[in-house]
């Protein structure tokens, strides 16, 4: 298992190299500013992968700018000059590592591309010299005080595994005699008198983390058993303190909240934020894999149209994080029922869940189990129970803590995990800057529709979920949203551990509450015999702006044409961080046989072009009307003046022309003029 998140964390991560390369990352380089630096250093690694060797020595003299003291840094400096044979600058950034305390001198010169150096004298010398010592910065845990801990640089150190900062408190036990809240509640009190009787584990040992300024915090966590997590001025100074936690994790069980969002034009909640962005939601997995937790107001992104709200905007429902209907304030009762469901664990089942990081996924179990309205397992299995956001109005404390309570250590929920096993990956020129790929973890996957197919297919597994007890599991796949008429679920493994999904293009969607949606949701669930666990989800989201026309049969998978345009007066609302607009609808063209001959495009203002089946703009045809000569065409990401992202299209200056083999031919043969 563990070896199983080490490999996800890296990987998606994109750190070069080995644990120690990563170790060397953090010398040199002040502790907060430890992600950016990991960040860059994985720029500068794909820069190298790709070949473009001169952007990447000039990244890497830019961060040495910054970071002098940093000998990683002077190390690929040293690798990247070596591939373009400058051995003199190559010689001089090793020297520079070493004098800055670098130990890995011996392992890269064993690097092929160092070899030439191997019998350079003052290579030799260079290795008979020991490095230079370096000073390892302080590091002790940091102490609590009245329930307060602060996230300074001498608690905080680089985790490796998981590429984030690591905060490290020492939470003693004498804790245990504090109250559990201050807050004034019939239920935080009979949790109260569970815990003096040793029913219930408490909170101790448990860190709440705030990340709006305390402007919507947990309210009566004044020097209670909770951890409430402080930031020193050089952690806020970097912005640690405020949004989401993208950049570090507690070395304890952990829940937050941030009651705030981003304005402009590609508003959204911190929520939406996470999942469009490159590491947002990966991020938040590695913190639901840690046990921890967090809690976003909706804001704007889950409302009726009437409300000023343009409906579920979200382009996918994970079990990652808790939103809650509304804005500022709407988030606040959700800590309270975290905090009861943590401390309303029995204690060996509390150390069982920490130890098999089961801790987010049980207390998502419960919430969406102790909802008001949600009795039973067939309403736990139904999109009632999993809306995309939740109501505080529906939290039912007592609830909550019972079933927390109930719990018993060989009972415990499993962990459902889902994988993507087969999937058809679009291709063509949009690929490489829209891939349909939004992000892929052990607990959520989601993916966009992006190309002109009107069914996709793919095929999830449950194979990798699993029980802390070692029991035999059963799944449950539920489709919690999509017209069930276009969504079928077919088993490929007699225990259902493998399903094929089979998705028709879908408009006018949707959700459970009514509101405007574009977006597919597919559960998974698993069941010991006792308990449910926790969703995993399968999330598609489709362009809801896009019009389509499709052939009659519907076996025929070829689109007739596609409407990027909003039509007049269409107020539908596409994210455009995920869906750039262009300006422009296309209309297909195909033989008898059904080979695509290419396209007409008419862009906004009325003009219009054509375009080859090979994605070429045309520029001449012959007499009987075939494509004769086209240009090759590229397309680019870029912002409009409102900031708001746009696809371009750019002709470029390359020429094919097309020979065929008779009149009969209409697809012919393209080659690239290169004499003209």
């Amino acid at each position: 298992m563990f070896f199983v998140r080490l490999v996800v964390a890296l990987v998606v991560a994109a750190l070069p190299f080995n644990a120690q390369a990563q170790a060397e990352a953090v010398k040199g380089v002040p502790i907060f500013e430890t992600p950016r630096f990991a960040e860059q250093d994985s720029v500068i690694f794909q820069l190298i992968q790709s070949g473009a060797l001169d952007r990447a020595a000039q990244t890497v003299d830019r961060l040495i700018r910054r970071y002098p003291d940093a000998p990683r840094l002077h190390v690929v400096k040293a690798e990247i000059a070596i591939s373009q044979n400058d051995t003199e600058t190559a010689f001089g950034a090793l020297t520079a590592a070493s004098s800055l305390g670098y130990s890995g001198l011996e392992r890269t010169l064993s690097a092929p591309a160092f070899r030439k150096l191997a019998d350079d004298e003052r290579m030799q010398a260079l290795r008979a010299t020991a490095p230079a010592p370096i000073a390892k910065a302080p590091f002790s845990p940091g102490r609590v005080e009245k329930g307060v801990g602060v996230v300074t640089a001498q608690n905080t150190c680089w985790n490796v595994d998981l590429a984030r900062l690591e905060v490290v408190f020492n939470i003693p036990p004498t804790r245990r005699s504090k109250l559990i809240s201050r807050q004034k509640d019939p239920v935080l009190a009979r949790l109260s008198k569970m815990v003096r009787r040793g029913q219930a584990a408490g909170n101790v040992g448990d860190i709440y983390d705030n990340l709006d300024g305390q402007h919507s915090s947990l309210a009566g966590a004044k020097d209670v058993q909770l951890t409430v997590a402080k930031y020193s001025e050089a952690a806020a100074a970097k912005g640690l303190h405020y949004g989401l936690n993208e950049a570090l994790v507690f070395n304890a069980v952990t829940f937050g909240n941030s009651s705030t969002a981003l304005k402009g034009k590609t508003w959204r909640s911190q929520a939406r934020h996470a999942l469009t962005t490159r590491l947002g939601l990966i991020r938040a997995w590695q913190l639901y894999d840690n046990n921890h937790i967090y809690v976003f107001p909706e804001h704007r992104d889950h409302d009726r149209k009437a409300d000023g709200g343009e409906g579920d905007v979200f382009p996918a429902n994970t079990p990652l994080m808790l939103i809650s209907k509304g804005s500022y304030g709407s988030d606040r009762r959700f800590p309270t029922a975290i905090q009861v469901i943590l401390a309303g664990f029995k204690p060996d089942v509390k150390s069982l869940l920490t130890e098999k990081r089961l801790i987010a996924p049980t207390v998502q179990q419960i919430i969406r189990h102790g909802m008001t309205g949600i009795k039973t397992d067939d309403d736990y299995l139904s999109a009632a129970a999993h809306p995309t956001v939740f109501d505080k109005n529906n939290v039912d404390l007592d609830r909550m803590l019972d079933l927390a309570n109930g719990l018993n250590v060989g009972s415990v929920p499993p962990r459902a995990q889902i994988a993507l096993v087969y999937e058809v990956v679009a291709k063509g020129p949009f690929a490489a800057l829209m891939p349909e790929d939004l992000f892929t973890t052990a607990d959520a996957i989601a993916r966009t529709w992006r190309d002109g197919e009107r069914t996709k297919r793919y095929t999830l597994s449950a194979e990798n979920s699993w029980d802390a007890n070692n029991r035999s599991l059963t799944y449950f796949w539920r489709v919690l949203r999509g017209d069930p008429d276009k969504v079928r679920i077919e088993w490929a493994s007699p225990d259902a551990s493998e399903v094929q999904i089979t998705i028709d293009w879908h408009e006018g969607m949707q959700s459970h509450e009514g509101l405007q949606s574009s977006r597919v949701d597919i559960a998974l669930f698993a069941y010991n015999g006792v308990e449910y666990s926790a969703l995993a989800m399968f999330s598609l989201d489709l362009p809801g702006h896009q019009r389509r026309v499709q052939p009659n049969d519907p076996a025929d998978e070829r689109p007739l044409s596609i409407s990027y345009l909003p039509e007049k007066g269409s107020k539908t609302y596409s994210d455009p961080v995920i869906w750039p607009s262009r300006a422009w609808n296309d209309v297909f063209d195909y033989n008898d046989r059904g080979d695509l001959l290419g396209w007409t495009r008419t862009y906004r203002k009325g003009r219009t072009a054509r375009f080859t089946q090979h994605g070429l703009k045309v520029l001449k045809n012959d007499s009987l009307g075939r494509h004769l000569k086209a240009k090759l065409v590229r397309y680019e990401l870029a912002r409009s003046k409102d900031g708001k992202p746009f696809l371009k299209e750019q002709v470029s200056d390359r020429v094919f022309v097309y020979s065929y083999s008779g009149d009969a031919d209409w697809l012919g043969t393209p080659k690239e003029v290169t004499d003209r």
